[in-house]
This record gives structure tokens, C-alpha cells and sequence, in this order.
């Protein structure tokens, strides 16, 4: 395939788009790494602290989202953990 002769298209909004799920992509990944505080312990093995707290919000969201269950609040939900 020849580069210098190939062109691909985009619309304005298609670029926007795009621009617009990676803004999404990098805000999701700030969120998750806002969940944990990695540390080092003194024989060299790590230890990964996770606010409860904050990640059951976080995953309450996408259940609600899920779920359509746009009018059930966060005291509503109980989590299981396995």
C-alpha cells in the first residue's frame, strides 16, 4: 500500500467523537486509579489499599446504569463480595 497515496476521511463529527471517547477513556482511568493507593511493604511485595467506599459508588453507577434503575439511590444497594 502506497501511504503517500492513501487518504481516509472523517467527518467533523466523527473526529469530535473521537476526541470526545478518548477524553472519556482517560477520565474513567483517573477514577479507578483515584480508588487506589499502591504501596511498597518492607519485604518488596506490593499492597494495594482500595477506598471502599468510593468504588462502591463507582460500580453503583454503572449498575444503575445497567439495571435502568434510574431513581434507586445509593443507601438502596447492598454489596456482595466473593
Amino acid at each position: 500500500m502506497d501511504k503517500k497515496t492513501t487518504f481516509v476521511k472523517m467527518s467533523l463529527y466523527d473526529y469530535e467523537h473521537i476526541k470526545e471517547c478518548q477524553s472519556n477513556h482517560k477520565d474513567l482511568i483517573n477514577e479507578i486509579k483515584s480508588l487506589l493507593t499502591p504501596t511498597n511493604i518492607e519485604d518488596g511485595s506490593p499492597e494495594i489499599v482500595i477506598d471502599k467506599e468510593k468504588l462502591e459508588k463507582f460500580l453503583f453507577n454503572f449498575a444503575s446504569d445497567c439495571l435502568n434503575l434510574k431513581d434507586l439511590d445509593f443507601s438502596q444497594i447492598v454489596f456482595l463480595y466473593k
